[in-house]
């Protein structure tokens, strides 16, 4: 009869329900914290490329309305820009080139995202924005 014993209690264990949505809520909670974590890197990740493809174009504005404006001076430009958005420094570059008689500067960013939760390790990755702007007056506006 302690077989029948230990039945009857087993019984009378999966028949309690108190409990079960503490049980419920430690199997959900890790899902939705995984999913909330990637949430907000993935809205970092978008946010910090917007910002370095907004840094880019206004350095390049700033390099067609400015045509004194050394290289230095674009690339302090871009860098205001985009200043505060990261948790690093992007690089700036600046290159000018020649098409059909037109002189054009083209701001290049770079900048290496590194997540903040390492739930899902992806390591570094490189986000980047170009803008290219002429600089002959007779085409800039």
């Amino acid at each position: 009869m302690v077989g029948a014993g230990i039945a009857r209690a087993m019984r009378r264990l999966w028949a309690r329900i108190e409990g079960t949505s503490a049980v419920e809520f430690a199997i959900i909670a890790p899902v939705l914290i995984v999913l909330l974590a990637g949430i907000v890197e993935a809205s970092r990740l978008m946010w910090i490329r917007n910002s370095i493809q907004t840094a880019t174009e206004e350095a390049a504005r700033f390099a067609m309305v400015s045509i004194d404006a050394t290289d230095d001076d674009i690339a302090a430009k871009a860098a205001t820009y985009f200043d505060g958005v990261g948790s690093g420094d992007p690089d700036f570059t600046i290159n000018h080139d020649t098409a059909d008689g037109v002189d054009y500067v083209t701001v290049n960013g770079a900048f290496a995202f590194e997540p903040l939760f390492g739930i899902i390790p992806f390591g570094e990755i490189n986000l980047s924005g170009k803008a290219r702007v002429p600089l002959d007056p007779d085409t800039s506006g």
